[in-house]
C-alpha cells in the first residue's frame, strides 16, 4: 500500500501540492542547528516551499517552522515560536498549520539565510532504495521529477515565488566579484605587480546580460642600469550589454573597453578606447546541452571605433629641446571573440577563457593590417572552497604592437597570477 501511494504521488503531483491544514507527518531530524533544521520529508511527501507546522514531539508542543528549501525526500525548515528543545534521538510530527505573515519581531529572532546547496546536499543522508516504499531510481530521475514537482505547484499556487520573494530569501540576479593578486609575475625582466579587479555582473538567463569589469595593475619595473625602480599604472574597464531571448543562439551584443597606461606619476603612455555598438554573439548552445560541464561556449564579432591617445618625445628644431607632445588616431577595428565556460566536480573548479583578436583597418582603406591584431587571451582555473570565497590561477596574454612602438616593452606580455576573489549576489 505505501508503494501504490508513493507511486500515486510522483505520477500525480497535483495531488501533493501542500499539507492539508492539520495534517501531522511524522519525521526524523537529519540535522539542527541555528535555529534550522532538516527533516527527511520533501517534495515526495507533498511538501513545499513557504509551508508552515507546529513541531510535536511526545506530544508536546516544541516550536513553530516554516519550510525554507524543499528537496525530492529532504527539507530545510526555519524555527520560530520555539518553546522548548528538541530531543534529536526521537522523532519529530510535523503538523500543518495555516499560512500566516510573519511579523518582524518573528523574523528578527529567525534564521532566514538559506543554507547553501552544496551544505544542504552533503548534509543530507542518501536513502537506501526502496526506503519509506519509494521506488528504486536514479539520481537523475528523482531530481527530474523534484522539478516537475516544484514547477506544477509554482504554477498552480503561486506560492513558492511569493513566500520567498516575500521574507527577501531570493537573490537578485546582481552579482559582484572582488579579486586580488598580491603578487604576480611577467616575463618582462624584474617585474614586481599587484592587481585589482572588480566585476559587476547581471547573472539571469531569462533577461539581458550585463557585465562591468574594472581592474586595476600597479607594476614596479627595475632598470638596472639606471639603479632604480619604475613605477606602471594600467586601468582597464571593460562593458558588455547582451540582449536576446534565452535559447537563441544568436545574440546582438554592444561592447566598450577603455585602457590608460601611465608611467611614473606625471604623465600617461597611452588612452586607448575601444566601442562596438552593435555586434552579433553566437552561442554554440548544441554543444552546451551535450557536454553538462559546458556552461556557455560562444563566437563573437563586432565592428568597433578604436580612438588612441598617446604622449611620445618630439625634437623641437627652433628650441632645440626634446619635448613632451600629444597625439592621437582614430581607427576601425575588427573585433572576434572567443569564449568558453566550463564547471567540474559539482561546480567547485571552474575553467573560463576569453580571446580577444582585433586587427586594426584604417579608415581611408579597405585592407586590414594583420601585422597589428591587438590580442589578448585570458585563461583562468577557479577553485571554489566556500560559497564566496575562491583562489584562482590567471594566465593573460597581451601582444600590442603599439606597446613595443611607444614605450621599452617587448610586444608580447604573458603575466601569471594567484588570485584570491569574493563574490556576492544581491
Amino acid at each position: 500500500m505505501a508503494v501504490f501511494l508513493s507511486l500515486l504521488l510522483c505520477l500525480v503531483p497535483s495531488l501533493a501540492d501542500a499539507m492539508i491544514p492539520g495534517q501531522s507527518m511524522e519525521a526524523t531530524v537529519v540535522w539542527t542547528e541555528n535555529g534550522q533544521l532538516i527533516v527527511d520529508r520533501g517534495a515526495e511527501d507533498g511538501l513545499a516551499l513557504g509551508e508552515y507546522a507546529q513541531i510535536i514531539q511526545e506530544g508536546r508542543y516544541k516550536s513553530r517552522a516554516v519550510s525554507l528549501k524543499i528537496h525530492t525526500a529532504h527539507s530545510l525548515w526555519g524555527i520560530y515560536n520555539a518553546y522548548e528543545p528538541l530531543v534529536l534521538d526521537k522523532k519529530i510530527s510535523l503538523k500543518s498549520s495555516s499560512r500566516h505573515l510573519l511579523t518582524e519581531e518573528m523574523r528578527s529572532t529567525m534564521n532566514l539565510s538559506l543554507l547553501p546547496e552544496e551544505e544542504f546536499l552533503a548534509l543530507i543522508a542518501p536513502a537506501p532504495p526502496g526506503e519509506r516504499g519509494r521506488p528504486e531510481e536514479s539520481d537523475l530521475e528523482m531530481e527530474r521529477r523534484l522539478k516537475e514537482k516544484i514547477a506544477q505547484r509554482e504554477e498552480a499556487t503561486g506560492l513558492a515565488s511569493t513566500f520567498l520573494e516575500d521574507l527577501n530569501l531570493v537573490p537578485t540576479d546582481l552579482v559582484l566579484g572582488v579579486d586580488l593578486a598580491p603578487a604576480s609575475f611577467s616575463n618582462i625582466k624584474g617585474d614586481r605587480k599587484i592587481a585589482y579587479r572588480v566585476d559587476l555582473a547581471r547573472d539571469n538567463p531569462e533577461k539581458n546580460e550585463i557585465h562591468m569589469s574594472f581592474s586595476y595593475e600597479r607594476n614596479s619595473l627595475v632598470d638596472s642600469g639606471a639603479k632604480r625602480v619604475m613605477s606602471e599604472s594600467r586601468y582597464d574597464s571593460r562593458f558588455l550589454y547582451e540582449y536576446g531571448s534565452p535559447g537563441d543562439t544568436l545574440h546582438p551584443f554592444s561592447l566598450a573597453s577603455f585602457e590608460r597606461v601611465r608611467e611614473g606619476s606625471y604623465y600617461p603612455i597611452r588612452v586607448a578606447t575601444n566601442v562596438g555598438p552593435v555586434g552579433l554573439r553566437y552561442h554554440l548552445n548544441s554543444l552546451v546541452e551535450k557536454n553538462s560541464f559546458l556552461k556557455d561556449v560562444s563566437l563573437s564579432y563586432i565592428p568597433t571605433l578604436d580612438y588612441l591617445r598617446r604622449d611620445e618625445f618630439a625634437f623641437n628644431n627652433l628650441t632645440g629641446l626634446t619635448e613632451l607632445v600629444t597625439v592621437s588616431e582614430v581607427n576601425f577595428r575588427h573585433t572576434l571573440i572567443s569564449q568558453v565556460e566550463a564547471h567540474f566536480f559539482d561546480e567547485t573548479l571552474g575553467l573560463s577563457s576569453i580571446f580577444f583578436v582585433r586587427p586594426i583597418q584604417e579608415l581611408d582603406g579597405i585592407s586590414i593590417d594583420t601585422s597589428d591584431l591587438n590580442l589578448r587571451a585570458e585563461t583562468e582555473v577557479a577553485y571554489r572552497f566556500h560559497q564566496n570565497f575562491n583562489v584562482s590561477y590567471v594566465n593573460l596574454v597581451r601582444n600590442d604592437r603599439r606597446s613595443e612602438r611607444l614605450s621599452t616593452y617587448p610586444e608580447t606580455e604573458i603575466t601569471h597570477r594567484i588570485t584570491v576573489g569574493y563574490e556576492k549576489r544581491f
